[in-house]
């Protein structure tokens, strides 16, 4: 799991320390927020190294049900907006739901 953070800090993320393993090998990191107001330069910094983050992390999931060693769980949340909201933004399961949503529609286009 080392190699997972070590990529976050490469992408200039602030990450925490590797937490665990509390329960079957399971480590956990924490990817911090950028600590400005949406829409501002370093909010704007801060997300797309996010968002590079997740891309790196989905472009190494493996297929779903060969193996769970190589699947990594993570969530995006907010939290401390201006309305004092706190809400899950985006998490592992969007790309593998929208990944089999594709490929179903991939399969359909190929049968007519």
């Amino acid at each position: 799991m080392g190699w997972v953070r070590d990529k976050a800090i490469e992408l200039g993320c602030d990450v925490s320390n590797l937490m665990g393993p509390a329960w079957e090998g399971y480590y956990t990191f924490l990817v911090g927020p950028d600590g400005s107001k949406d829409g501002h330069d370093e909010s704007n910094k801060g997300d797309e190294r996010r968002d590079q983050f997740v891309d790196w992390l989905t472009q190494r999931q493996c297929d779903y049900g060969k193996s769970s060693y190589c699947r990594f769980a993570w969530v995006e949340v907010q939290y401390g907006d201006e309305a004092g909201q706190a809400i899950v933004i985006r998490h592992r399961d969007d790309e593998e739901r929208e990944r089999r949503s594709l490929e179903a529609w991939n399969a359909m286009q190929d049968k007519s």
